[in-house]
C-alpha cells in the first residue's frame, strides 16, 4: 500500500457492529414486575422461541429473555401481559404465532407489525425474511430475535410508506 501511495481508509463507526442492547434474563420475580409494567411500556417487539416455551421481548432499551423453565407459574402471567390487546406489538411469521396463540387460549390482537409480511411485500423475490437476513439487508449488520424485529420496524414502516405501500400492508395483508 506503502508503495503506491495509498493508505488505508480511516476506520468509521458505519464498519464497525453497533452495541446490542442490554439482555435481562427473567425469573419468577422479575417477570411478574415485567408483567405488571408492559401495559406501560409502549410498543414491544416479540420473537417467541421453542414453540411459546421461551420468549425474547425488546422495548427499545432492553432485551429481555422469559422461559417458563426460569419463569415457573409467572410465566403464564406474562404469556397473558404480552399478549394482551392493550400491548401493541412487533413480530415476524404473525400467522404461525397466532396458531400457537390459538392453541393456548391467548388474545391474538394487538400486533401492529409482522417484519417477515413487510419484508415479503418489499422483496417478494427474495424468499427468506429471517430478522438476520432483514437487519443485514435494512440495517446493514446481522440482529437477531426480538432486538432484530425492534429495530427493523422503522426501516421496513419507512420502506412501505416510500412505496405508496403502507395502506396495502395495514388494510388488506395484516388483517389477513
Amino acid at each position: 500500500i506503502e508503495r503506491w501511495g495509498l493508505k488505508p481508509e480511516k476506520e468509521s463507526a458505519d464498519l464497525t457492529a453497533s452495541a446490542s442492547l442490554p439482555t435481562l434474563e427473567l425469573d419468577e420475580t422479575s417477570a411478574l414486575a415485567l408483567s405488571e409494567q408492559l401495559p406501560t411500556l409502549g410498543l414491544v417487539s416479540v420473537f417467541p422461541l421453542d414453540g411459546l416455551d421461551r420468549l425474547e421481548l425488546c422495548d427499545g432499551k432492553t432485551v429481555f429473555l422469559a422461559a417458563w423453565t426460569a419463569c415457573g407459574d409467572a410465566y403464564r402471567e406474562l404469556l397473558r401481559a404480552v399478549f394482551s390487546p392493550e400491548v401493541p406489538k412487533i413480530t415476524q411469521e404473525l400467522k404461525d404465532l397466532q396458531g400457537l396463540l390459538l392453541k393456548e387460549r391467548l388474545p391474538l390482537s394487538g400486533f401492529v407489525f409482522d417484519t417477515s409480511l413487510a419484508g415479503y411485500l418489499l422483496e417478494a423475490t427474495s424468499g427468506v425474511y429471517t430478522p438476520e437476513k432483514m437487519s443485514m439487508r435494512y440495517l446493514g449488520e446481522e440482529k437477531h430475535g426480538a432486538e432484530a424485529l425492534w429495530l427493523l420496524y422503522a426501516p421496513l414502516s419507512e420502506k412501505l410508506k416510500e412505496l405508496d405501500m403502507d395502506r396495502l400492508y395495514r388494510e388488506a395483508e395484516l388483517p389477513l
